[in-house]
């Protein structure tokens, strides 16, 4: 009764439990029962009660280590700030760090972010030391469907500029893993307030500039790729990466007319040499679009005798 009370009943039933059974009862299983149960007032009025030996051993892991970790699974802060001020009486400092930078990591990559940022900002954790096999902690903040920015900034601003360039298992830095997998809001958060490097280059030899152009075009995000132009050295604007691309040939695949005349008249790209697919006009041709041959004939910068580079009609 006791067991299936602390799974998940109030903590006023629990005790009335408790009171019935007396002494007989197993305090460090019944606390371990409510962690996995989630039963967040269950195991704080437990661990108040009695004088529960958090060393305790159960299923191979000591209490604290199961406390923590239910706590984490089950979003119980109450439970972590317990544990762990009760630990930090008995236990060594490495022993503390181990647990704090366990508990952040976990947090984050369950997307349990008020418990990972008040980690962080009660226990000032080092971020830049919670490297996984994924890449760094700000690598498994950078999520696909939702990105806390307030978790990034918790992150950041206990990490630094470490952070900006540890990469992934892949090579990628967050601000690339970002532009691959997030919305604009989130890349020009790391360049403008971190400001994250946008000249790195990422897996496959991919520039930051790589990412946005195949992602994103000039009519859904001009800001963020005008933004990123503006960082980028010219080298940068005519790198190759190893599949052979350049952004202009990536922005000619998309026939991006605006992006193809702000690469070649403002930023220095090079209609000479797009990557693998030949010059600019060679690539334009190929896909039969008159505007985009015209677009850019129509820039600034374009050698003389480049039109003598357009194929013949039909090649």
């Amino acid at each position: 009764v006791c067991l299936a009370a602390c799974q998940s009943a109030a903590p006023i039933v629990v005790r009335k439990a408790l009171s019935i059974a007396g002494d007989s009862v197993d305090a460090t299983e019944l606390v371990s029962a409510a962690a996995r149960y989630g039963n967040e007032g269950a195991v704080i009025w437990l661990l108040r009660r009695y004088d529960i030996d958090l060393t305790d051993t159960v299923d191979g892991d000591d209490l604290a280590t199961l406390l923590l970790r239910s706590a984490v699974k089950c979003d119980m802060r109450e439970v972590a700030d317990l544990v762990l001020q009760r630990s930090a009486q008995v236990r060594s400092s490495q022993w503390m760090t181990a647990q704090i930078r366990e508990l952040v990591t976990e947090a984050v990559r369950t997307d349990q972010f008020s418990l990972a940022i008040t980690a962080i900002q009660k226990y000032d954790v080092d971020c830049s030391a919670l490297v996984t096999a994924e890449g760094s902690v700000l690598h498994l903040a950078i999520r696909a469907l939702i990105t806390n920015l307030c978790l990034v900034d918790a992150i950041m601003t206990h990490g630094g500029q470490a952070l900006c360039d540890a990469t992934d298992k892949l090579g990628d830095t967050a601000l690339h893993k970002a532009c691959r997998e997030t919305d604009p809001d989130v890349v020009m958060t790391l360049i403008n307030r971190y400001g994250m490097d946008v000249n790195s280059r990422g897996a496959g030899g991919d520039t930051v500039l790589h990412c946005v152009v195949r992602k994103w075009d000039s009519t859904s995000s001009g800001d963020l790729i005008r933004a990123i132009l503006e960082r980028c050295t010219s080298t940068v604007v005519n790198a190759v990466n190893e599949a052979g691309d350049t952004a202009l040939s990536l922005a000619l695949d998309k026939q991006d007319l605006v992006l193809v005349g702000d690469l070649i008249g403002k930023h220095g790209a090079d209609p000479t040499d797009s990557g693998v697919g030949g010059n600019a006009l060679t690539l334009a041709a190929s896909r039969g679009d008159q505007q985009l041959v015209e677009r850019i004939l129509d820039c600034p910068h374009v050698p003389d005798g480049f039109v003598d580079m357009m194929p013949p009609r039909g090649v």
